[in-house]
C-alpha cells in the first residue's frame, strides 16, 4: 500500500467521524428539545389557560373554562383532575373517565 492510498484511507475514516458527529448532533438537539417540551408544557399549558380566564372571549367563560383566581389555583385543578399532560401528545390523547365535554352536552345538540 502506497503513503497516497494510507492518507486517503485516513481522510475517508476522519469524513465518516465528522459525519457521525454531525448526525450526532443533529439526533442529540431532538431528543433534547424532546425532553425539554415536555418538562416545560405543565407551564405553558398553565399560562395560556391563565391567558384566557374570565377575559370576555366565551372560550374563557364558566360554561366552556372555569374561573381561576390564580395560576397556583389552576394548576392545582388541573393537577387534581389528572389534566396536566392534556393536548401534549400527538398521537394518544387521553380522555379522563367520568370527563363531560362540552360538545356533549345536550344544549350543543
Amino acid at each position: 500500500m502506497t503513503a497516497v492510498e494510507c492518507g486517503n484511507m485516513v481522510n475517508a475514516g476522519r469524513a465518516l467521524q465528522i459525519s457521525t458527529m454531525s448526525e450526532m448532533k443533529s439526533y442529540s438537539q431532538a431528543v433534547t428539545g424532546f425532553f425539554a417540551s415536555m418538562l416545560t408544557y405543565p407551564f405553558v399549558l398553565v399560562s395560556n389557560l391563565m391567558a384566557i380566564n374570565n377575559c370576555g372571549l366565551a372560550g374563557g367563560l364558566p360554561a366552556y373554562a372555569p374561573n381561576y383566581s390564580s395560576s397556583l389555583d389552576g394548576w392545582s385543578q388541573l393537577l387534581k383532575e389528572g389534566n396536566m399532560s392534556r393536548g401534549n401528545s400527538l398521537f394518544f390523547r387521553k380522555v379522563p373517565a367520568g370527563k363531560l365535554y362540552v360538545w356533549e352536552e345536550k344544549w350543543f345538540r
